[in-house]
């Protein structure tokens, strides 16, 4: 690889890095991504399942699901890849439900009491990637997989990106690589943030009963639990936010399927069969600035929230739609794509949004795990009557959707 130049260098390949690729694809700038792992490969589309004696879910559903707001499926219809998604990896949903796991105060929202199609979507996170990938492809950007870097360098008009066997000089450099993200690191951006008591532990599981087209969710004793429908009717995508990770992860699936059951308080019936299981841990970080000369991050490298919500791949998908457009609009007013003015716009209209969701969510989830009664009891008494109130339920829609 000899030395070469480029106006955009995107170090991270996942869906966020990839939707800002797709999305400055049409437009005059040279982009280039990066990314330390293989390319995004083919995704089968089946959704074929089998329970067997042990009660172990075989399925060629992913667990690893995101979901995608009505904003965020804007956005990617505008690059051109939704369009490339087979609808089993993109499940609409048109309710959600919310219980308290007591039993006692519960909250349910309908697309049509809101005059929408949907709430939103179920997306597989692998095929979405890969649609993406198509999409990048088809443009003139480059990219660059399976490839380490070992150092980034400032230099009087970017940074330069020293790779095993030549360099890459950006303009613009952009951090779209995690939570840990060490392009972040690497140009001294700041954050603040702590570490959750919690796991998130994520599976499919087979229901004796029908999703409905809902996403429901169950704050129990140990933390949130969500079902996400998948194409399948029977089928959803259970992510649990705990502090019980570690048994979760360690009982057998019998003792996993019974686990669930009973945290789902049987509303969708018995978990017939889970799938395998995998686990991450949760933590809350902010970065103190998304930008600086010629760098700036976007999603998880610059806002890690709790997923209680499941909002944290919609604000990275802002993001990317935010720094695009700024992007964009450089090129009209003769600017670099590394101008700390144009830069500063992009930080300006996204981390306000990032501060205030991600503070949000922080007092939900201290709501839902506090243990003294009498915030207990408020809780639980106060979801009923938000039920009843059509202006409540209209702005918690809106958060949900992007549309607030």
């Amino acid at each position: 690889m000899s030395n070469r130049e480029t106006d955009v260098l995107i170090v991270g390949g996942s869906f966020v890095g990839l939707s800002l690729a797709a999305a400055l694809s049409k437009s005059q700038l040279k982009v280039t991504v990066l990314d330390i792992k293989p390319a995004p490969g083919e995704v089968e589309a089946s959704v074929a399942s089998r329970v067997d004696d042990k009660s172990h879910l075989t399925t060629a559903a992913n667990a690893n699901v995101i979901a995608v707001s009505p904003a965020s499926h804007a956005f990617l219809k505008r690059t051109g890849a939704w369009e490339r998604l087979h609808p089993l990896h993109a499940v609409p949903y048109s309710s959600m439900y919310v219980a308290d796991g007591e039993g006692t105060g519960e909250v349910s929202f309908s697309a049509e009491e809101e005059g929408l199609t949907c709430l939103g979507h179920i997306v597989d996170q692998s095929a979405l990637a890969r649609a993406l990938f198509e999409v990048v492809a088809a443009s003139n950007a480059e990219m660059i997989w399976q490839q380490e870097w070992s150092a980034i360098e400032k230099v009087s008009d970017g940074y330069r990106v020293i790779l095993p066997d030549g360099e890459i000089q950006a303009d613009l450099l952009v951090g779209a690589d995690g939570g840990a993200s060490p392009v972040r690191e690497a140009v001294g951006l700041k954050t603040y943030g702590w570490e959750y008591n919690q796991r998130a532990v994520v599976a499919i599981a087979n229901l004796e009963q029908g999703h409905r087209s809902t996403a429901w969710q169950w704050f129990t004793e140990s933390g949130p639990m969500a079902f996400l429908p998948l194409a399948d009717e029977h089928l959803v995508a259970v992510i649990w936010s705990t502090t019980q990770s570690e048994d979760l992860l360690l009982v057998d699936d019998a003792r996993f399927a019974a686990a669930v059951t009973e945290a789902s308080e049987s509303t969708l019936g018995q978990v017939r069969g889970v799938s395998s299981r995998l686990s991450f841990p949760l933590l809350q970080r902010q970065a103190l600035n998304y930008v600086s000369n010629h760098v700036a991050i976007i999603g998880d490298a610059a806002h890690t929230i709790h997923p209680l919500a499941g909002q944290g791949a919609n604000l990275g998908f802002a993001d990317a739609a935010s720094l695009s457009t700024e992007l964009c609009q450089a090129v009209l007013e003769g600017k670099r794509p590394g101008d700390l003015s144009l830069l500063r716009r992009y930080e300006m209209a996204r981390r306000q949004e990032n501060l205030a969701l991600g503070a949000l969510m922080e007092g939900f989830h201290r709501l839902f795990s506090a243990k003294d009664p009498i915030t207990r009891l408020i809780r639980n008494q106060g979801m009923p009557l938000a039920d009843e109130i059509p202006a409540l339920k209209s702005l918690a829609v809106g958060l949900a959707t992007g549309n607030q």
